[in-house]
C-alpha cells in the first residue's frame, strides 16, 4: 500500500478498499495456511478429522472464502451469493450431523484470524492507517452478518433435504418393486412387509392424501406403506397378516374424519404379486376417482369405464354412436343428458331421479323417449349409460372427440 494514499491527497473509498485487499493478496498462500491452523487448533467437538472428503472440502471452502473476503473488500462490500464451494461444505457438515452451532463457530474461527491478518498487513504497511482499518472494518462487519446469514440458509436447507431423504428414498424403492424384485436389504429399507398374506392399495389426491395416510398409520392396525405418486397423488399401501377389507378401512377413515376424501381402490391381495396387482387396480379406479367429489371408486365398480379407457378408439366409438346424437335434442340435449344420468345414478328409477333433479318422473321418461328416437343404433342402456359417464368424467369433449388421458 503507499505510504501517501491517505496522507498527500483525498482519496475514494474505492481506493482505500483496493489498496488493502491488493496489499493482503500478496501473502494469500500464508493467510490461507494460517487460517487452516486456527481451525485446527480449535476444540470444537468436530469428528470428521478423518474424513477425508470433509478435509479436502474444508481446504477447498477456505481458500474460496478467503478469495471471496478480498473481493468483498477490494469491491467496497458488493459481494452476491457465497462460493458454491463453501456452500457444498456448509451443506457436507450439515449430511455429516454436524451441529449449526458448531458450523457457524468454524466460520467465526476463520473469519476472526482472516481479519486479524488483514489488520495486520495494513499497519505493517503504513503506521497511519486508522482511516483504512475504519472502511475495512465497517466492510467486513457487513460481510460477517452476510455470510452468517447465507450460512444459515444452506444448512437449513439441506438439513429439510435430509428430512425428505428418507420418504424419497422409500419412494424410488416402491417405484421399482412395482417393476422387479429387490434385494433383503433395500425391502428392509422400505419398511413395509411385502408378503403379507393381505395387500390393500389406495390412491388419494392433493393434500388430503398425506392426511389420508397418517389417518391409517395413527389408527395403528395395519401396516402402512406411503409415497408419493404421480400427478400430486399419494400411494398407499395397507397391509397385515389378516384380510384387509375395504370396509375395515371405510370404518377407519371414518373414525378419523377422513372418509369424504375422494380415494381410489383396489380389491385386498395377497403376497408380492397382489401388492403389484391391488395397486395397479387402484391406479385403474383412479382415471374415475380424480373426478369425483368424495368417497371410494373401487376399481371392480367401474371396470367398463376403465377398460374403454384403455382403448381411445373405442371412447370415441361411444361418443358417435351415443352421445353425438343426443346434440339434437332441445338445447343440444343438455336437459336430457341431465335426466338420463339422473336415471341410471338412481338405480333406473324415473320417481327417485325426477326427485333427485326436482323435475316430475313423467319428464324423465320423455327423455329417454327421445334419445330412442335420435339414437342411431338399438338402445343400450349400458353402453348408453358409459357414454353419458365418459363424458361427465370429461374423458370426452364438449364439442366431441376423445380426451386423451394418462394410464
Amino acid at each position: 500500500m503507499s505510504g501517501d494514499l491517505l496522507l498527500d491527497r483525498p482519496v475514494s473509498p474505492e481506493e482505500v478498499y483496493a489498496s488493502a485487499a491488493a496489499s493482503v493478496r500478496s501473502r494469500t498462500v500464508e493467510l490461507i495456511g494460517e487460517i487452516h491452523a486456527s481451525l485446527a487448533s480449535a476444540e470444537l467437538g468436530v469428528v470428521l478429522e478423518n474424513d477425508g472428503e470433509y478435509q479436502t472440502g474444508r481446504a477447498t471452502a477456505i481458500t474460496a472464502a478467503v478469495e471471496y473476503g478480498l473481493k468483498a473488500i477490494e469491491q467496497g462490500g458488493e459481494w452476491g451469493p457465497i462460493p458454491p464451494a463453501l456452500a457444498e461444505q456448509v451443506r457436507r457438515a450439515a449430511r455429516a450431523g454436524v451441529r449449526m452451532g458448531i458450523v457457524l463457530r468454524l466460520y467465526l474461527a476463520g473469519h476472526r484470524r482472516f481479519m486479524e491478518f488483514v489488520r495486520d498487513e495494513i499497519r505493517r504497511d503504513n503506521a497511519d492507517r486508522e482511516a483504512v482499518l475504519e472502511h475495512v472494518g465497517e466492510k467486513a462487519r457487513s460481510l460477517l452478518d452476510h455470510m452468517v446469514v447465507s450460512v444459515e440458509h444452506e444448512y437449513e436447507e439441506e438439513q429439510t433435504l435430509l428430512a425428505c431423504a428418507p420418504a424419497r428414498r422409500r419412494e424410488r424403492l416402491a417405484r421399482r418393486l412395482l417393476g422387479e424384485d429387490l434385494n433383503a436389504e433395500e425391502l428392509a429399507e422400505l419398511g413395509y412387509e411385502v408378503h403379507f398374506s393381505s395387500h390393500l392399495a389406495l390412491i388419494a389426491f392433493g393434500s388430503a392424501g398425506q392426511e389420508v395416510a397418517r389417518c391409517l398409520e395413527s389408527a395403528n392396525q395395519f401396516r402402512v406403506l406411503s409415497v408419493a405418486g404421480d400427478d400430486g397423488t399419494v400411494w398407499v399401501w395397507i397391509g397385515g397378516k389378516d384380510r384387509v377389507s375395504i370396509q375395515a378401512v371405510k370404518h377407519l377413515l371414518a373414525v378419523s374424519g377422513c372418509e369424504k376424501t375422494p380415494l381410489a381402490i383396489g380389491d385386498p391381495a395377497g403376497g408380492l404379486d397382489g401388492w403389484r396387482q391391488t395397486h395397479q387396480e387402484a391406479r385403474a379406479a383412479a382415471l374415475i376417482a380424480r373426478h369425483e367429489q368424495q368417497g371410494f371408486t373401487r376399481c371392480a365398480d367401474v371396470l367398463p369405464i376403465v377398460g374403454a379407457l384403455q382403448d381411445e378408439s373405442l371412447v370415441r366409438m361411444y361418443e358417435r354412436t351415443y352421445l353425438l346424437p343426443l346434440n339434437r335434442l332441445h338445447k343440444r340435449g343438455q336437459p336430457a343428458r341431465k335426466s338420463l344420468l339422473a336415471y341410471f345414478k338412481h338405480g333406473r328409477s324415473a320417481s327417485c331421479a325426477g326427485e333427485a333433479i326436482k323435475v316430475t318422473p313423467r319428464t324423465i321418461q320423455n327423455h329417454l323417449n327421445e334419445a330412442r328416437k335420435v339414437l342411431e343404433a338399438p338402445l343400450n342402456m349400458t353402453a348408453l349409460e358409459l357414454a353419458l359417464r365418459l363424458e361427465e368424467l370429461g374423458y370426452v369433449t364438449e364439442v366431441g372427440g376423445a380426451r386423451r388421458h394418462e394410464r
